[in-house]
């Protein structure tokens, strides 16, 4: 029960059909979802901790504002630390590996997915080329900062109608990977990330 009303909250976070700047009460988000406060409780503590959420007050917590400073720090971070992480995975990347994450780009091309699943193909896709590095400590904040950027993912695929050429780029760079063109396959990350993070500041700072 719990999980389903993560994924809930997380579409609704996304989509931006909760409000942003003040307290979530548990008692309407229970009439909201239909549930017990006890996995209302449960999910708001794991999204506090996931970065979806921010503290306010004693006890309560609320979505944040979308902020450009905050974006543009994810962004940098993700650039640096994802580059690092997929050059590190290039020794162990195989025929397995990489089908694997052309089944997730394959996925991602359904065009009736909703917010929360295309986040999380993204996120498997990348996970996939990440996890073959098998450096966890470095994986983990990747992680984190990816799960921090989802809540931005509405707002980016909706109103700057990112999709296409994110998928694009992702094509691309596994192309570059299957022919072992390395160099350009971690500059094409590297583009991938920091035009995203570019369209999505200019959008906030607008």
């Amino acid at each position: 029960m719990s999980k389903d009303v993560l994924a809930k909250l997380k579409a609704d976070i996304r989509s931006q059909n909760l409000p942003l700047g003040v307290p979530l009460k548990q008692v309407d988000l229970a009439k909201r979802y239909e549930v017990s406060r006890i996995p209302i409780r449960d999910s708001l503590q794991q999204l506090l901790a996931e970065g979806w959420l921010v503290p306010h007050g004693k006890c309560g917590v609320m979505i944040p504002v979308l902020v450009r400073h905050e974006a543009e720090d994810l962004y940098r971070m993700r650039s640096a630390l994802e580059v690092m992480l997929l050059e590190l995975a290039l020794p162990h990347l195989n025929h397995a590996i990489l089908g694997k994450a052309k089944d997730y780009l394959k996925a991602l091309d359904h065009k009736d997915l909703t917010l929360l699943e295309r986040g999380e193909l993204n996120w498997l896709f990348h996970k996939t080329l990440y996890e073959a590095a098998n450096r966890p400590t470095l994986f983990k904040v990747v992680e984190q900062l990816h799960s921090q950027v989802d809540r931005y993912i509405g707002f980016q695929c909706i109103p700057l109608d990112y999709d296409g050429k994110s998928q694009s780029d992702h094509y691309e760079m596994l192309k570059l990977l299957e022919n072992q063109e390395y160099e350009s396959a971690l500059e094409c990350l590297r583009s991938h990330i920091e035009k995203a993070g570019e369209l999505l500041i200019t959008c906030l700072r607008d």
